[in-house]
């Protein structure tokens, strides 16, 4: 398997534990209003929801950002997780177990530094695929200059 198949597993494998992890919190959470008696908040509900919501647009925002080599996609996977890791910071003190929230906030942390620093391995090919279709290919414009040289 070559280093750029492996990234994206790797990539994987930190969303899958990502949801793992919060579906055990959330399933707790849920559990823990039930058995004080009273009906789930609003914002429960809508901090699951919203969480699975941005999780699945940053992992298909970087996955289109990643296999079909579009810089727009990715920086709406940049986007969403930051979103998601303050929102979830933002609640981590007034959580019910607080170690299930860094339980998953963590390969949060992980996935974006693992992101970030593997970031030329995707990044180039982004780039080199923009000024293809731009048309502004170094390489292509070198040839050019050359052959126009040799014509005269």
């Amino acid at each position: 398997m070559n280093r750029f198949l492996r990234f994206y597993l790797l990539y994987c494998c930190f969303n899958l534990i990502e949801i793992i992890v919060y579906t055990i919190y959330a399933k707790i959470l849920i559990k823990y209003y039930l058995n004080l008696g009273v009906k789930t908040p609003g914002s429960v509900i809508y901090g699951i929801t919203g969480f699975f919501f941005g999780n699945f647009v940053s992992f298909t925002a970087f996955s289109y950002a990643f296999l079909a080599l579009n810089h727009k996609a990715l920086l709406l996977y940049l986007y969403f997780t930051v979103f998601i890791f303050l929102y979830s910071a933002l609640l981590l003190p007034y959580s019910v177990k607080p170690y299930l929230v860094l339980g998953f906030l963590l390969p949060l942390v992980g996935e974006y530094f693992f992101v970030l620093k593997n970031f030329d391995l995707y990044a180039r090919k982004i780039i080199f695929q923009r000024n293809k279709k731009l048309g502004s290919n170094l390489k292509l414009k070198r040839a050019l200059n050359v052959s126009e040289n040799i014509i005269r």
